[in-house]
């Protein structure tokens, strides 16, 4: 695994801030596909992974999605 330089922020409270588990549907979709589906619409989706890194979806100004993962995560309870 390399070394991911960026951090990023994870607020439960936040809607389109969630984990693996709540993004899952019992249809067809993947959690991935739903994500990125939120993200397009909202703008922004941040999946919570089990293994604690967190896999951030965008939009762009162009309207494509793009996404990065990030190990370094910091909950937003734990930010005074």
């Amino acid at each position: 695994m390399s070394q991911n330089p960026y951090t990023t922020t994870f607020d439960p409270r936040n809607p389109a801030h969630r984990m693996v588990r709540e993004w899952r549907n019992p249809g067809i979709q993947t959690w991935q596909t739903r994500a990125k589906a939120y993200a397009a619409v909202h703008g922004e989706a941040k999946v919570l992974r089990e293994d604690g890194s967190v896999v951030c979806y965008r939009r762009t100004p162009e309207g494509t999605v793009w996404q990065r993962t990030y190990t370094k995560v910091v909950m937003v309870r734990d930010v005074p």
